[in-house]
């Protein structure tokens, strides 16, 4: 399930064509997956392998449980990485490109040099700042800013993005005032 994805902070607007490469590949070895229900079991490990690599994901020996064993991160990423290859190859043929295998050759490299993610390339900036986090951010946001100065949208794009903008304000309020049952009742009838 996909419902957020972190922003690449080096990216301008936070996504890049590789990125959208790894998700296509990524959501069509998904569709064509096996996937029976998870038992109580899974969703724990699920839950706690989550936990850990929030916590620890840029630890080299991380294990995540997969069941009931005790299994490398890097060994649990590559094996799903593998399984993507046939759906990347397929997209690769058919847009006649090479970025779907070439993300994914990439994120394979990354698995034996941490220092090479996203993550591992904030901290290598900022432990050669030495100024901390925050510096470091603000500095790529103003990157960024320049960015869109430099290169602003077309007036007609610009224009279109602002009703959609308005149309979805409208259409939230409408929504919200024609709300008969709270938040709670809503979630409770939800996963029924």
């Amino acid at each position: 399930e996909i419902r957020a994805l972190d922003i690449n902070p080096f990216s301008p607007v936070g996504f890049d064509s590789s990125q959208m490469a790894f998700l296509d590949s990524f959501l069509l070895c998904s569709l064509f997956a096996e996937s029976d229900p998870i038992t109580a079991r899974e969703m724990g490990e699920n839950t706690d392998n989550f936990d850990r690599v929030v916590q620890n994901g840029r630890h080299p020996d991380l294990c995540l449980t997969v069941q009931n064993n005790c299994e490398p991160l890097a060994d649990v990423a590559n094996s799903i990485l593998n399984e993507m290859i046939p759906f990347a190859e397929m997209l690769d043929s058919t847009y006649q490109s090479t970025e779907h295998v070439d993300v994914i050759s990439a994120l394979k490299k990354q698995l034996n040099n941490l220092d090479d993610t996203f993550s591992g390339r904030i901290v290598k900036s900022i432990e050669k700042r030495s100024d901390g986090f925050f510096p470091y951010a603000l500095e790529l946001s103003q990157k960024h800013k320049q960015e869109f100065i430099q290169n602003p949208l077309p007036k007609n794009r610009l224009d279109h993005f602002t009703e959609v903008a308005v149309q979805s304000h409208a259409d939230k309020t409408s929504v919200e005032q024609n709300d008969k049952i709270s938040f709670e009742e809503f979630l409770a009838s939800y996963y029924q």
